[in-house]
């Protein structure tokens, strides 16, 4: 029984792949706020690396934010959120980036370790599915292809529209669900984003109890 406990108390952790940075651009809803990947599970994410001064930099900028600009004019822009991740040490040059447009911009500060954590360099354009796992890596120095946004579209058509706590997508939030969630806290099944109920990162009895409140009505 004690180690039956103490496998539910463990905590998992499932993004590998997160920061938390301050948002800088004012035309941003999240303006201000130090967020993340992980704040917005089941949506497809665009992290992009790259120097604000460098004019290469921000053309693969403009051009992704002309794509996540489309997505939003689509009514898709809560299945889809795109951030440029700079250095503090090019802070002043920061407007070419926030001009005009509605993506996340940070800056990252020295020893830029969101960077050293991404294994980024200049231009690197990474995408995240809406269960947070890598789906793409690549420097987009030359140009971004077609094929980057058939992924993109792509992963946001495969995003599910279940009720939250519908763990295994069924359509219905009821006990399944619940014992679906404590496997994944045990370790005897794979974990799946759409259990973290609370949107933590991490799946644990925290997210059972939710599940179970949601179920009986109390949530």
């Amino acid at each position: 029984m004690k180690q039956i406990l103490f496998s539910i108390l463990i905590t998992f952790s499932f993004a590998q792949y997160n920061f938390n940075l301050e948002d800088l651009n004012p035309s941003s809803e999240f303006y201000g706020q130090n967020i993340g990947p992980e704040d917005f599970s089941n949506e497809v994410r665009i992290v992009y690396f790259g120097y604000y001064y460098w004019g290469i930099c921000t053309a693969r900028f403009g051009e992704l934010n002309e794509f996540y600009q489309q997505l939003i004019s689509d009514g898709l822009g809560d299945k889809v959120k795109l951030f440029g991740i700079g250095k503090d040490s090019h802070i002043n040059n920061i407007g070419n980036w926030t001009n005009a447009n509605e993506s996340m911009v940070m800056a990252d500060s020295s020893p830029f370790s969101t960077w050293n954590d991404w294994d980024a360099s200049q231009r690197d354009l990474f995408i995240l599915d809406a269960y947070g796992e890598l789906q793409y890596h690549q420097s987009i120095s030359g140009g971004i292809n077609n094929a980057v946004y058939s992924l993109i579209n792509d992963l946001i058509s495969e995003i599910s529209n279940s009720p939250v706590g519908d763990v295994n997508s069924d359509g219905v939030v009821n006990i399944v669900d619940v014992v679906q969630t404590v496997n994944m806290v045990l370790g005897t099944v794979d974990l799946n984003q759409t259990a973290d109920i609370n949107n933590d990162g991490l799946i644990n009895v925290i997210d059972i109890v939710s599940l179970v409140n949601i179920i009986l009505g109390t949530n």
